[in-house]
């Protein structure tokens, strides 16, 4: 039976899995990787309800940084198919990052599985030989189906049958407040992100709530984005809300030693400062994103919010992938450490 007899009474969207390889960047796996992109494109032919992409991180580069670009991928796909083949040190550490996200994986080798370290082995590899890639290219369709039935059985498939659509369902909130953010952040199980130009409502409203969460849920990370308060962005925000600048730099400095005190015994919080344009205000927990509205004279904790769910395709490259590029940019992005710390640190050196 077709996974389309089985979705919403056979709905006519259809459903859009996003499959990334990893595989070393040699000439000799290059007919591994035709193997791939074949094998994934004749079993999206054959089924019209769901349409596979695949790609490597050389075809879609989003960033000056390859490795920036291959976490990017690996955020944003369904299913990762890694090839171990040499224990390459790249595609091994690339490996961990997709487990680290809990996908769905499909791997490949053709070492002697039994000759691996033992975390390896207790991983399905599907072993293969270049003299018969057409052999890999059967194993691996019969792989990915069943995959896709994993995500039947998880109702994952079901949230994303309605992911190729170019309208998506939101709730508009009057403000922060009537958000009950309070509410969600305590209910948190795996990230929250936040990204934000002053951190001062954070500690006003949602350190108990992000603690208690943290307490609740041993595998929550929790990344706070801010401003960098010595920013020329921070003096242009200041003039824009008709604050004096100095007062607000201050405010920002201030928001964020606190914040660093109420959280620095957790090693699963981190803390950045972005020394750029705010481009966005938003606040994202498990799937559910927050979009906070920014206007010119007014904070955006007394704006209305837009309520979003990140399975569709276009939300989580706009809000997820967009955090995760700010938080890697090195060029305007940093660590946190408060300015005692740093001294302190500097008169030992």
């Amino acid at each position: 039976m077709k996974t389309s007899d089985k979705l919403n009474n056979e709905k006519s969207t259809k459903i859009l899995i996003n499959a990334f390889v990893i595989i070393p960047f040699k000439e000799e796996f290059n007919s591994v990787w035709i193997t791939i992109e074949e094998a994934v494109t004749e079993l999206s032919a054959s089924d019209e309800s769901i349409n596979i992409s695949v790609y490597r991180a050389s075809d879609h580069r989003k960033s000056d940084f390859l490795s920036q670009s291959v976490f990017n991928h690996i955020d944003q796909c369904d299913i990762a198919i890694i090839d171990t083949t040499e224990q390459n040190n790249n595609v091994i550490f690339e490996f961990g990052y997709a487990v680290a996200k809990k996908k769905r994986l499909v791997l490949l080798t053709q070492d002697d599985v039994s000759t691996m370290a033992s975390d390896y082995q207790s991983y399905l590899f599907l072993n293969y030989t270049t003299e018969k890639l057409n052999v890999l290219k059967i194993r691996l369709k019969q792989t990915i189906i069943r995959v896709i039935q994993e995500f039947e059985e998880t109702q994952e498939l079901n949230e994303k049958s309605i992911a190729g659509e170019n309208v998506f369902p939101i709730d508009c909130i009057k403000d922060r407040k009537e958000a009950q953010l309070e509410t969600v952040f305590r209910k948190a199980k795996e990230e929250i992100r936040i990204l934000q130009t002053n951190m001062i409502t954070v500690l006003d409203h949602y350190v108990e709530p992000i603690k208690i969460a943290l307490e609740k849920s041993p595998s929550l990370e929790v990344f706070f984005l801010a401003l960098d308060p010595e920013s020329y962005f921070a003096a242009v925000r200041a003039e824009q809300i008709g604050q004096d600048v100095a007062e607000f730099r201050n405010e920002l400095r201030v928001a964020l030693k606190q914040l660093y005190d109420e959280f620095k015994e957790y090693s699963r919080c981190q803390i950045r400062t972005y020394d750029d344009f705010p481009t966005q205000i938003c606040f994202i927990v498990d799937r559910n994103i927050y979009n906070c509205v920014v206007s010119k004279y007014q904070q955006s904790r007394y704006n209305c919010l837009f309520k979003l769910n990140s399975t569709y395709p276009s939300i989580h490259k706009s809000f997820n992938l967009h955090f995760t590029s700010v938080w890697r940019d090195k060029n305007t992005t940093k660590r946190y450490i408060p300015p005692d710390i740093l001294r302190q640190h500097s008169s030992n050196v």
